[in-house]
């Protein structure tokens, strides 16, 4: 049993190929503290269609400050 439809599946690789191939044109980097940021994201994800594809691009590597 397939739990995605094949187009949703082939969208999905397609739109994180670009998104990868493009993440250094991204037009902001935003920071915000985590506790807003989740509840940000919880308000976000409770609006969009189930169907939406969201993406995070967390660069690990820089440092950040561990109170945000």
């Amino acid at each position: 049993m397939t739990l995605m439809s094949d187009w949703l599946i082939d969208a999905s690789r397609e739109y994180n190929r670009q998104s990868l191939e493009q993440r250094d044109s991204y037009a902001g980097v935003v920071f915000v503290p985590v506790k807003t940021l989740s509840q940000v994201l919880d308000w976000s994800f409770q609006s969009l269609p189930d169907e939406i594809l969201v993406g995070l691009d967390i660069d690990t590597s820089k440092a950040f400050d561990r109170e945000l």
